[in-house]
């Protein structure tokens, strides 16, 4: 799942396109103030372009199998 980029909140600083380690965001400041997410599939959802972006303005929406609740294993043994 890619991450969300909110334009309303952008300000087109392109913190989230300069720190993502695989080149999800494209920014080229002469076609579009706010970068453009064009690898959604190559994100690793690593949530460093949400935590660098200062506007709140990236969402990294994470698959169902990365948001497994974590469950304590000594709960489950029975006695």
């Amino acid at each position: 799942m890619p991450p969300i980029i909110d334009k309303n909140q952008c300000v087109g600083c392109g913190n989230c396109a300069a720190i993502c380690p695989m080149r999800v965001f494209v920014f080229n400041r002469e076609k579009s103030r706010i970068p453009e997410v064009r690898f959604g599939e190559e994100c690793w959802h690593c949530v460093l372009c949400e935590l660098e972006c200062k506007h709140n303005a990236v969402k990294v929406r994470l698959p169902m199998p990365m948001m497994m609740p974590y469950i304590d294993a000594s709960t489950l043994h029975s006695k």
